[in-house]
């Protein structure tokens, strides 16, 4: 599969790798990327991954191995944004190790404000 990524890094030249959790398995393959071409990695947290709670672990150990790994790709990135300031605040208490400013929230949606004609702004 590196044969094919060779040719779409030599192609197109990025200048980082950014992919979006879930689904959660791209991470460890976004870092070997990044890792192989030397380029920043940034990370799209669409929701919670060691701490989301949407059905209970097997065992203390499957909740381990799974917050190891958020933890080893959350380090690799240069970057892990995430959608809102509570899911910010999750993985800055899971992780306080790791450099809160790396965080960033930007949440969905925008400002409807800034997609309309200026003549709806001016009559509002």
């Amino acid at each position: 599969i590196f044969s094919k990524i060779d040719s779409i890094i030599a192609k197109h030249e990025p200048k980082a790798i950014m992919t979006t959790l879930p689904p959660f398995s791209s991470g460890k393959f976004a870092v070997q990327i990044s890792k192989r071409f030397d380029l920043p990695l940034l990370i799209d947290m669409r929701d919670g991954w060691a701490k989301w709670c949407i059905s209970p672990y097997g065992s203390r150990i499957h909740y381990y191995l799974t917050y190891l790994e958020e933890k080893e790709i959350f380090k690799h990135a240069s970057a892990v944004t995430t959608v809102t300031p509570q899911l910010l605040d999750v993985f800055r208490k899971t992780h306080p190790e790791i450099d809160t400013r790396k965080f960033l929230v930007i949440t969905n949606g925008y400002d409807y404000k800034l997609a309309l004609p200026e003549k709806i702004k001016k009559d509002e």
